[in-house]
């Protein structure tokens, strides 16, 4: 178990537990395990591409923690891609990605949700760009979030797998273990819908448009060695920005 902590000034200190879990636990449902699904595996791959995201601000961060999605905040995405490929399998499920533990879990959440039993064959590709800012994690999620559905015979819709990526959101340990992530809600949204959205608490979508269309971004992205993942990760986000939140 991890401690760390979060000052954001003299009265603002806060200490959190990051306790590691194995895949398929601490799954949150959000009461759509209680529907009645008509599961119809389709045969044939089925294949979802999303767009990455940057996110402009979290709006309180008093409401962003590792244990809820929460804070609100500010994004859009852009035309930057991830691809998932499923095909439903009897009951073995392979996974052709980088990062499997997070696609895994997400797995285990879906067939838990839907009461499917069996398995998939999934690969993913994404645009490399780990760790900088552009959503990869969500994107991957929501990528293969779909495609899984859509093999299902779409029993769950755009907007139940965006709130089921903002509540089963997690990144891996060095162990092969998984971690609650830190998520706002604004990821899933604009990887969804594309376009800018706006985000309140408990990943309430306020508002989302088309933004900027035709115009580019220049992402600059200095060949630092400086870890931006894990605890060096987590510093920036919650040290530092609560310090400027605070200021």
């Amino acid at each position: 178990m991890t401690k760390m902590m979060i000052r954001g000034g003299d009265l603002d200190l806060v200490e959190y537990d990051f306790s590691p879990f194995s895949i398929g636990e601490n799954i949150r449902t959000c009461g759509m395990d209680e529907r009645k699904y008509s599961i119809e595996p389709k045969p044939g791959k089925h294949t979802v591409k999303v767009p990455a995201r940057v996110h402009l601000c979290v709006l309180d961060m008093n409401r962003f923690s590792p244990s809820r999605p929460g804070g609100g905040g500010i994004g859009f995405a852009i035309q930057l891609y991830t691809t998932a490929v499923v095909e439903c399998t009897e009951k073995e499920t392979t996974i052709d990605y980088s990062r499997v533990p997070i696609i895994r879990h997400f797995v285990e959440v879906i067939k838990k949700v839907t009461g499917y039993k069996g398995g998939f064959k999934i690969c993913i590709r994404d645009h490399e760009r780990e760790h900088v800012g552009l959503g990869s994690t969500g994107a991957a999620l929501t990528a293969v979030g779909n495609a899984m559905s859509a093999a299902l015979g779409n029993p769950l819709s755009v907007e139940d797998i965006r709130i089921l990526v903002g509540y089963n959101y997690v990144e891996e340990t060095t162990d092969g273990r998984i971690i609650g992530g830190f998520e706002t809600g604004v990821g899933p949204a604009a990887i969804t819908y594309g376009g800018m959205s706006v985000m309140g608490d408990e990943l309430s979508l306020v508002y989302n448009s088309k933004f900027a269309e035709g115009r580019n971004v220049y992402i600059l992205i200095p060949p630092v060695t400086v870890s931006a993942a894990g605890e060096s990760e987590f510093n920036v986000l919650m040290n530092r920005a609560r310090v400027l939140d605070y200021r």
